[in-house]
């Protein structure tokens, strides 16, 4: 989080592993299309993966009477389904 802070995104700033984002943020439909690559044979396999990569993002509010769209992402919990 210090380097999104040192690029000057000091509202906020949060990151998940892709594991997660698989498990929580892809549909359905795109997980049963995705399940047919068979680009790794097991589930383990993936997961070792996935949790070696991450999505990082962070946010700028330039005007303090409005709300980033992005702040709500600060709380998102790593163990919610």
């Amino acid at each position: 989080m210090h380097r999104l802070q040192d690029c000057g995104f000091e509202s906020g700033q949060d990151a998940i592993d892709i594991s997660f984002a698989h498990d929580h943020w892809m549909g359905k439909d795109e997980l049963r299309r995705i399940s047919r690559l068979e680009m790794l044979d097991e589930m383990e396999e993936w997961r070792l993966l996935a949790s070696h990569y991450c999505l990082a993002w962070g946010w700028i509010n330039t005007d303090d009477t409005k709300k980033s769209p992005f702040e709500a992402w600060g709380n998102i919990s790593k163990t919610d389904a």
